[in-house]
Order: C-alpha cells, then sequence, then structure tokens
C-alpha cells in the first residue's frame, strides 16, 4: 500500500514539473501599448505578444495590428 501512495505522489510531482517547465517567464515592462495578435487576442505590449509567440507550439503567430483586437482604440 505504502509502495502504491509514493509511485503515485512521485508521478504527480513529475507532471507538476513537467507543467511548471512549459510556462515561459518572460521580463516585460508593464507599459500599456495593446497589439492584436493574429490569433483574436489583444496582448498588453509588443513584449507579452513576443513571449507568447515563442511559447505557441505548433502554430505561428504573427502581429495583426497595432491597438487592440476589439477596434476599440484610445
Amino acid at each position: 500500500m505504502k509502495i502504491v501512495l509514493v509511485a503515485t505522489l512521485a508521478l504527480i510531482c513529475t507532471f507538476c514539473t513537467i507543467e511548471a517547465q512549459e510556462k515561459v517567464s518572460c521580463p516585460c515592462p508593464r507599459i500599456y501599448l495593446p497589439v492584436c495578435g493574429s490569433d483574436d487576442v489583444t496582448y498588453s505590449n509588443k513584449c507579452e505578444f513576443e513571449c507568447v509567440a515563442k511559447s505557441a507550439k505548433g502554430r505561428s503567430l504573427s502581429i495583426k495590428r497595432e491597438g487592440r483586437c476589439d477596434g476599440e482604440f484610445w
């Protein structure tokens, strides 16, 4: 019974570690200059977009336009 518990905990820890490694942390400034990505997501700034684009596996992202995706400009 103890072996099953230890094996289960080890397996859970392995998956948690793999998931944590997949999340990319980019030191982007907190300046709000929104850009609209080709995935129709508004990113806070170009740095945030580039960070997400680097970690996007199997898909290509590009900047569609400067400003928000929903067309609201300020």
